[in-house]
């Protein structure tokens, strides 16, 4: 993501910041020229999916816990709040989501691609939620199993466009 001022925000996971297990989300801040101002790793997620600048220099982090795996109570997708120099502030949790995509709306709400198995055996999911994890409208497409929105985009009008892929194991 680039800044207002040119900077930029590198975000994912990573397992090779300053640990040696399981992968965990982070955030690098550098400047235009590439060198790093400050750099972030978060233990209690797995990885950050998308960061947003808010207009008082804050930021708004989009990020999994599990991804791919909701065996807990805890996972799925969060709206966290950090300030400008990317350390936690609040967190909301938005339940068993496996998030693959979030977009800022024209109405500055927040709108995620993804899959979920929540109260279904999986489907592609879209999510629009407000910055406070309100939830707008959802919308579950394709069979009850295996199917997931990777991408995402908002048109001129106001509509949202969603891709993905559908697949079921065993024979074609």
């Amino acid at each position: 993501t680039q800044l207002a001022n040119g900077d930029f925000l590198l975000c994912g996971s990573s397992s090779s910041f300053d640990q040696n297990d399981d992968s965990r989300a982070f955030i690098v801040k550098t400047d235009q020229h590439g060198e790093e101002i400050w750099r972030r790793a978060y233990d209690e997620f797995r990885s950050v999916v998308k960061v947003f600048e808010e207009a008082n220099g804050s930021l708004t982090a989009i990020m999994i816990r599990a991804e791919g795996n909701f065996s807990i109570n805890d996972d799925g997708a969060y709206i966290v709040a950090l300030d400008a120099e990317g350390n936690l502030v609040s967190e909301i949790f938005v339940r068993n989501f496996d998030i693959r995509k979030a977009i800022r709306s024209s109405d500055g709400n927040f709108v995620l691609s993804g899959q979920t198995s929540f109260d279904t055996d999986g489907c592609a999911f879209t999510l629009k939620v407000s910055p406070s994890a309100e939830i707008l409208w959802s919308d579950c497409r394709g069979r009850i199993e295996n199917d997931y929105a990777w991408r995402l985009m908002e048109d001129d009008e106001g509509n949202y466009l969603t891709g993905g892929i559908s697949y079921r194991p065993g024979p074609p």
